[in-house]
């Protein structure tokens, strides 16, 4: 989360009627913001919180509480980026990180070095603060040290992937926790849900595995998406027929907060939509202002409560800019189970493609505010790439051997024994892939990529001089995906 302020050049003009008449529906407020809406339904369990976002707001400058007012609002702008600005923070984070003696982030350069310098993942903190160095560096660090914590030390300088995720992780990413509205709000800015009868359903570590992958694989890999910062949702729903929501505890969200908190995700608006339900942090004083408390600053004073019918939560949600033609949740407070996952199935479907990201490069990135080399393969043509593996010049080389899966469309790698052998194992099971699920052909190819490397079978790859280097897992799972839809290709054309 971000913890800092933007630094915004506003349209001419005077912001007085947006201090006067928008910052809260509650008709007994008078005019001044206070952030908590629907006053017919306030409750005095809320009231400690209500004053702490009440209480942050006042300590604002009057540009300060504009800014935060706008963006809750939907009627400011993006963050303005220059190529200058980019360039000197790079600088200056490069400078600072090597005054630091982390040993996370030791062991992370040790590993690959290029993945925690690259340009495209710092850039993601810089961004989250808003250009500010100390926090920037910060907030990485803890992001590596938990990534370390849930993953396991291995994963530290590389992409996490679906093969990371544990069975319970799957069912969770699935339950309805998170979702993607289908649909910007007002100022273009993705929206993200979190449900609240699924957020006790698992354990501490599911939760945040699920939350470090939906955040930096899915939400975060679009730049454009880093710029603009997001609106999130925190929305009480219903429970379903036969389902017994856990109230969060205290020592729940202690647990959850400091992982979630360094994740580089800017929130522009955080809008807390309550029921009147017994699992309700509405009716839980001290986690809910636990919850806000232990929020960034910046993100505090953009935040809202909202307490009503699910009705009301929505049309106080439209007036805030957010659409509710595509909204997860009905008026009366059921899930739209067909949309739940629409979200995912869209970055499966991306997976299985392997389309890289549009976003994938940083531009207007001069290769002189990097700390990388041609020779490293992180720079081509005055930009920085991202690199998710070793640099060719410090792999370690192999010999194929007859086993060995060879990359490349070439006669002598076609005809090489463990490219034949390969596809004639794949073409047995290729009716069984072509008929399961999206979701199921990911296990199926997961399960082949494991099965040859118990097997001692590997995947090589041939790099400018010659040589032929080991894939990691990830990389040869995608080979597996590939040769399954090549196939398909080939039947659908005889």
């Amino acid at each position: 989360m971000a913890s800092s302020p933007q630094h915004r050049v506003f349209e001419k003009g005077s912001c007085i009627s947006l201090l006067k008449g928008c910052g809260s529906d509650n008709k007994s407020s008078q005019g001044n913001d206070v952030p908590v809406q629907n006053g017919n339904l306030q409750r005095e369990e809320m009231k400690e919180t209500q004053d702490l976002l009440a209480s942050g707001l006042s300590k604002l400058t009057v540009q300060e509480r504009t800014e935060a007012l706008y963006d809750v609002h939907c009627v400011g702008e993006e963050l303005k980026e220059d190529p200058e600005i980019i360039q000197k923070a790079l600088s200056d984070f490069d400078k600072a990180i090597q005054q630091e003696h982390n040993p996370t982030y030791e062991i992370a350069s040790n590993q690959n070095k290029a993945y925690v310098q690259d340009p495209t993942f710092r850039l993601r903190f810089l961004r989250a603060n808003s250009f500010n160095v100390g926090q920037s560096l910060g907030q990485m660090m803890k992001f590596l040290q938990y990534k370390a914590a849930y993953f396991g030390a291995e994963t530290i300088a590389r992409e996490i992937t679906l093969d990371d995720l544990t069975t319970e992780d799957m069912k969770l990413m699935l339950s309805g926790l998170y979702h993607i509205q289908d649909g910007k709000d007002r100022m273009g800015r993705l929206v993200i849900y979190m449900f609240s009868n699924m957020l006790c359903s698992s354990t501490v570590e599911s939760l945040v595995r699920v939350s470090f992958y939906v955040w930096f694989n899915i939400i975060l890999s679009d730049h454009d998406v880093q710029r603009k910062g997001v609106t999130a949702i925190y929305y009480d729903v219903n429970s379903r027929p036969g389902e017994k929501v856990k109230k969060p505890g205290i020592n729940f969200m202690m647990k959850v907060l400091g992982p979630l908190n360094s994740l580089p995700g800017r929130y522009t608006a955080l809008h807390y939509c309550l029921l009147k339900t017994k699992s309700s942090l509405a009716l839980n004083s001290t986690v809910l202002r636990l919850s806000v408390n232990n929020i960034p600053g910046y993100v505090r004073v953009r935040s809202r409560l909202h307490l009503g019918s699910d009705m009301e939560l929505q049309y106080l949600l439209k007036s805030h800019g957010i659409p509710i033609d595509t909204f997860p949740v009905d008026v009366n407070g059921n899930i739209r189970e067909n949309i739940l996952n629409k979200w995912f199935n869209k970055h499966q479907e991306a997976i299985d493609k392997d389309t890289p990201s549009a976003n994938a490069q940083v531009p207007e990135l001069n290769a002189s505010a990097c700390t990388f080399t041609k020779q490293e393969g992180n720079v081509e043509n005055g930009k920085a790439v991202p690199s998710n593996r070793a640099s060719s010049a410090s792999a370690r080389t192999v010999q194929p051997l007859d086993t060995d899966i060879l990359s490349g469309r070439g006669r002598k790698s076609q005809d090489h024994p463990g490219n034949v052998r390969f596809r004639d194992m794949l073409e047995e099971h290729s009716v069984e892939y072509d008929k399961a699920p999206r979701h199921e052909r990911r296990r199926i190819t997961t399960e082949f990529t494991r099965l040859l490397a118990s097997q001692g079978i590997r995947f090589l790859d041939q790099i400018e001089s010659g040589d032929w280097v080991e894939c990691d897992f990830a990389e040869g799972r995608t080979k597996v995906s590939q040769q399954f839809r090549t196939l398909r290709k080939k039947k659908s054309r005889a």
